[in-house]
């Protein structure tokens, strides 16, 4: 995770014309929408104890959670770090924090906005979720939980690791048509459904590694995480699975794409074949993300070449490491490369513009 600036220094990759919220302006509420593209942001308590830290948390960061008033020792200590994405359709944030606990009751409930859902996984800690009529969701590391801000509950976490998803409701409302939102009975089929095992791989992973990707990718990623979270929800829901397939097919193409980059024969008839489908299925399935398979297949490409170029050893030629990426025309690597990074492959080797 991205270090922060620190307590009422937070980092922010967004100007006013994307997004007319920040951080300093205080606690985020509906009111403020969304970005109008995928943006960047870190919070932390300082490293310092400091008495206004645990409030400092509980003011800015929970905006539709009631955080508990802390505890003498707990204002003294508290520390918390926070990084996220957000975007047009959804946000995601991984966390680590000291324990702390809060509650939403029915005014709560009935007075705010918060038309959203959350689903999240926990990486370290526990996280006790007690409904209103007093059933109680537990959770610990590698656990799936969900979040409904229209219900009233309490919720008391551990020292804890955790990533979540927040989600707009109105996508979601065809799959609670039949039975509703039923928190416990949904998270129970939801840890059943085999895709859910592929979600929480894929959280888990995002919190290890999400503030070190450059933005484009940040936010191919933070579109294809609420995909693969809409496609686990349809399970969990019951969707029959001829209308899941095209979401669990597209995600297993890129995939494939990702385990052969170097495979100069990788294209949109190879896929198909390992897909077992036809190739206008195939680009219908990147169509229906606004995506192309050739885009794809290019942009994972130049990513991986990129990763290659900064961190291989400088003994390996820019030649040797396009084609470990499946470019074996120089220039035409040459020129892409330039095209989607504003430099030269070759200024990015030990040496870097003097070669």
């Amino acid at each position: 995770m991205g270090k922060p600036g620190g307590r009422g220094q937070p980092v922010s990759d967004w100007s006013a014309d994307i997004w007319n919220w920040s951080p300093d302006q205080g606690r985020w509420t509906p009111d403020h929408g969304l970005p109008s593209r995928c943006v960047y942001l870190t919070l932390a308590t300082p490293a310092a104890p400091h008495p206004d830290n645990y409030d400092y948390w509980r003011h800015t960061v929970f905006y539709d959670f009631a955080a508990d008033a802390p505890a003498p020792e707990q204002r003294r200590t508290f520390e918390a770090r926070a990084a996220g994405l957000v975007g047009p359709q959804c946000s995601l944030f991984w966390y680590q924090s000291q324990r702390l606990g809060g509650h939403r009751d029915t005014l709560h409930c009935r007075r705010d906005d918060h038309d959203d859902l959350t689903l999240g996984l926990v990486l370290r800690g526990r996280r006790r979720h007690r409904l209103d009529d007093g059933t109680l969701l537990t959770a610990g590391p590698g656990d799936l939980f969900l979040y409904d801000p229209r219900q009233p509950c309490r919720i008391n976490w551990s020292d804890h690791t955790g990533i979540h998803l927040t989600l707009p409701r109105a996508p979601l409302t065809p799959l609670f048509a039949t039975d509703g939102l039923h928190l416990p009975a949904l998270l129970a089929r939801l840890k059943r459904a085999p895709i859910s095992g592929f979600l929480a791989s894929h959280l888990a992973r995002l919190a290890a590694e999400g503030a070190r990707l450059p933005p484009a990718h940040r936010a191919l990623l933070l579109e294809q995480t609420r995909s693969l979270a809409v496609a686990a929800l349809a399970a969990a829901f019951g969707i029959p699975a001829e209308d899941s397939e095209p979401e669990a097919a597209y995600l297993r193409a890129r995939q494939l794409i990702l385990q052969h980059l170097d495979d100069p024969a990788l294209g949109p008839d190879t896929l198909a074949r390992a897909l077992g489908c036809s190739r206008a299925t195939l680009y219908r399935l990147f169509a229906r993300h606004q995506d192309t398979v050739a885009g794809c297949l290019r942009e994972a490409r130049l990513h991986r070449a990129h990763q290659l170029l900064t961190s291989a050893p400088g003994h390996l030629g820019v030649a040797e490491l396009a084609a470990r990426c499946g470019f074996f025309d120089s220039s035409s690597f040459s020129r892409l490369f330039r095209r989607r990074y504003g430099v030269r492959p070759s200024d990015l080797r030990p040496g870097g513009r003097s070669q």
